[in-house]
């Protein structure tokens, strides 16, 4: 049985969420910070796997400038998730109601966006790696209350997005074609992920 512990937050006051998964180790998220993370993420936004980030041959600079963008409205923050203290994944989170998106499906006050990039595959990969990532960062989103959905738009042809975020219980919604992007809408619902964790937990203790 996988075991999932939510830690205090005592050894670092800029961790904002801590968590220890049985047979893989410790997940943990902290603000973004343009100083501390902008290269790493440069670094990733460039490698071949990261197409569909859209940001392939931007500069330092370029990343610099456009997170920085990002982080100016008050409905968009930015997670830097480490795994085992080792930069894993960034999060970008932010309201729907108050994006564009908001022109494309009809956006509720309760839901919540992500936009997730995972570090590159590295050649001794961990089972369950980016499985594990993502239901962490899934469990961090809806901590928060007032949160009853979670909405991500992946392109259409970003497959592997759509085969991970079916496993953790998001439904596919309608296809909608944004400015940089004919992207896909699938949702996940707080009480039906909650409900298919608890019954992942019950059929590993029988």
């Amino acid at each position: 049985m996988i075991q999932r512990t939510q830690l205090p937050n005592k050894s670092n006051e800029s961790t904002v969420y801590s968590i220890f998964i049985e047979n893989f180790g410790h997940v943990s998220l902290k603000h973004f910070d343009i100083k501390r993370d902008a290269s790493i993420l440069h670094t990733w936004v460039n490698e071949p796997y990261a197409f569909f980030w859209g940001m392939q041959g931007s500069s330092l600079e370029e990343v610099k400038k456009e997170y920085i963008e990002l982080l100016k409205p008050d409905h968009y923050d930015i997670f830097t998730g480490y795994h085992n203290d080792q930069p894993a994944f960034f999060l970008e989170r932010y309201t729907p109601s108050k994006d564009i998106i908001s022109n494309y499906y009809d956006a509720k006050n309760s839901d919540c966006g992500v936009h997730i990039i995972v570090a590159p595959p590295v050649q001794n990969k961990i089972p369950g790696f980016t499985l594990h990532l993502f239901q962490t960062i899934m469990d961090f989103v809806f901590t928060n209350t007032t949160i009853d959905r979670i909405l991500v738009e992946p392109d259409i042809r970003n497959k592997k997005m759509f085969t991970l975020c079916e496993r953790i219980g998001f439904v596919t919604d309608k296809t909608v074609e944004l400015p940089h992007k004919t992207a896909q809408l699938a949702f996940l619902d707080k009480n039906r992920y909650q409900q298919q964790k608890t019954h992942k937990l019950s059929i590993h203790k029988q």
